[in-house]
């Protein structure tokens, strides 16, 4: 994988990957929001694309997540807790719980990136039922 940064100036910067270019102002959001939304967004999508590759329909989903930081610099992540809130009627609470935790420790590579310095906890919603709360990575 191959990405750049270019500086456009006032606190502006344009992105720019293998496949697309967008623009950072991080004026708006802090490249370490953009770290974090990113974290969820690639455990998010696994969810997903694992929900459909069996024929289940996801209604309506959100991923949130609440994250702790260190208050001295370098300010590192120290934890991040989850939340995964799915309403989808013919999705069992087993199988969803599978996708998590095959996401959380097999395919969401930001995730299995940061676990060894990060505590990673979450909690699963299944069709506003708290199936799963505060589980431990």
């Amino acid at each position: 994988m191959n990405v750049s940064l270019e500086y456009k100036g006032d606190k502006v910067f344009k992105a720019n990957t293998m496949h697309t270019s967008y623009t950072l102002d991080i004026k708006q959001i802090t490249p370490v929001e953009y770290f974090a939304t990113s974290t969820i967004a690639c455990t998010g999508i696994d969810i997903v694309m694992m929900a459909e590759e069996d024929g289940y329909s996801i209604d309506d989903y959100v991923v949130t997540a609440q994250t702790v930081r260190a208050t001295s610099v370098p300010m590192k992540f120290e934890s991040f807790h989850i939340t995964y809130r799915v309403k989808a009627d013919a999705l069992s609470a087993k199988k969803l719980q599978q996708y998590v935790e095959a996401s959380l420790t097999k395919y969401s590579t930001t995730i299995n990136s940061i676990k060894e310095s990060v505590a990673i906890h979450y909690t699963i919603v299944l069709n506003g039922k708290k199936i799963l709360e505060d589980a431990a990575l």
